[in-house]
């Protein structure tokens, strides 16, 4: 877990962002990853294309436990292999998610703008659900962001 604070409306919000590392070894632990989470990123490579196949599974799993959160799926490894930001990927358009992301976590391509992205949804997620729209388990103090993606071993 990694704990960041970040000023948000003149506020301090403190972030816990949980990686669930996406190996099947983990997937029995991955529920309690999504306890009050606030927000999702969906990470694959795209150097490893069950990675981008494995989308789908995290993607029901997440609903089941966490449904209406927001959540940006991220192709990662840009740096890899840059032709792939000209490719459409198809698993956010029939979910209604928002375009893919591309970045390069090993050179930092488009890394901060993610998180920052990600950390603002969930703040206005959490501020709406405070106006009257609760969501079972929302009432903590943190925002936790899980990270469903391609580490390796």
């Amino acid at each position: 877990m990694f704990k960041h604070t970040v000023k948000i409306d003149d506020k301090d919000v403190t972030i816990d962002f949980w990686d669930t590392a996406g190996q099947e070894r983990f997937a029995s632990l991955h529920s309690s990853y999504y306890y009050r989470a606030h927000a999702c990123i969906m990470v694959f490579d795209v150097t490893r294309k069950e990675t981008y196949t494995n989308l789908a599974n995290w993607y029901r799993e997440l609903q089941q436990y966490r449904k209406g959160i927001p959540i940006l799926v991220v192709a990662n490894k840009i740096d890899a292999n840059p032709r792939v930001t000209s490719k459409p990927f198809q698993f956010t358009d029939k979910r209604g998610l928002p375009k893919v992301r591309f970045c390069s976590a090993s050179d930092g391509t488009n890394v901060v703008a993610l998180f920052e992205d990600i950390v603002n949804m969930a703040y206005r997620r959490k501020q709406e659900m405070a106006l009257g729209r609760p969501m079972s388990g929302d009432a903590t103090t943190h925002t936790p962001v899980p990270l469903v993606g391609d580490d390796e071993d």
